[in-house]
């Protein structure tokens, strides 16, 4: 059985990475959080390729309290 195709959001490193210092955070603490599904290396593999899962992209929108178009 085949895989549903998985909708795919662009990330930008550098804007999601101030949205991250305005909230005072930083990778390793936002995966560290218990309330938090992902790793900091999921996270980071996503800034790594510039673009994130949808799930990922529902979780990071609600932890961070902004829009999932404020991460591109």
């Amino acid at each position: 059985m085949a895989n549903k195709p998985v909708k795919k959001y662009p990330i930008n490193k550098d804007i999601f990475m101030s949205i991250l210092k305005d909230k005072n955070l930083s990778i390793r603490k936002l995966g560290a959080m218990k309330e938090f599904d992902y790793t900091d290396k999921s996270i980071g593999r996503a800034l790594k390729i510039g673009y994130m899962s949808e799930n990922l992209a529902i979780s990071l929108s609600k932890e961070l309290n902004v829009p999932i178009s404020d991460f591109s």
